[in-house]
């Protein structure tokens, strides 16, 4: 679905992965069901020529090192994260962009 549309006009792209999060699954099982995939979609979008992006909800504080290992350029992070946890354990380039706010 990115391909399309960058060849529409996007300038980014994303994707929300909901089922990987902290809320319904472990860290454990996060690495060993989820991350190589999205790795997998990190590069062939980014080969493809446009950033992507990654949103897990929930407090991701303890994948986010995993998150960051993806290649994603833009992390899409829930705000109950440890920001300073996060922003140290993810590479400098990657960009943290809060995606949800407290109520």
């Amino acid at each position: 679905m990115a391909m399309p549309q960058k060849d529409a006009g996007a300038h980014a792209t994303s994707i929300g992965d909901s089922y990987g999060g902290p809320n319904l699954i472990s860290p454990d099982m996060y690495r060993q069901f989820v991350w190589e995939h999205e790795v997998t979609l990190a590069q062939q979008v980014q080969e493809y020529g446009i950033p992507w992006s990654l949103h897990i909800c929930g407090d991701t504080t303890h994948i986010a090192a995993d998150m960051g290992r993806t290649g994603a350029r833009i992390l899409e992070i829930d705000w109950m994260v440890d920001m300073g946890a996060v922003r140290r354990a993810v590479p400098a380039e990657t960009v943290l962009m809060v995606a949800a706010t407290r109520e």
